[in-house]
């Protein structure tokens, strides 16, 4: 199924709040081109059990985002893989 990008944009915004996240400074500069959302389609996020899932990159604060996980859904209500020894080829994924 395929979905409107303002719904995709707009609903992952309100899932990554309630994990207690905030958008970028600027998004709100550009929030008046996504267009209005009535709430549907009703999506949902989370890995296979609902839970969120933390794939850390190159750019991420992991220690930040970690943080904010455990305070705000606790220790082992969510998935992660992080990535060990750096951007190179060799770098290990746990």
């Amino acid at each position: 199924m395929r979905y409107p990008k303002t719904a995709l944009a707009l609903a992952s915004l309100a899932y990554a709040k309630g994990l207690g996240f905030e958008p970028h400074a600027d998004f709100e500069q550009c929030r008046a081109h996504l267009g209005q959302w009535d709430g549907t389609p009703q999506l949902t996020f989370g890995y296979h059990d609902g839970k969120p899932y933390f794939f850390s990159g190159p750019y991420d604060d992991s220690e930040a985002i970690m943080a904010t996980l455990e305070k705000n859904v606790g220790s082992g209500n969510f998935h992660y893989t992080a990535a060990i020894g750096g951007d190179s080829p060799d770098t290990l994924l746990l």
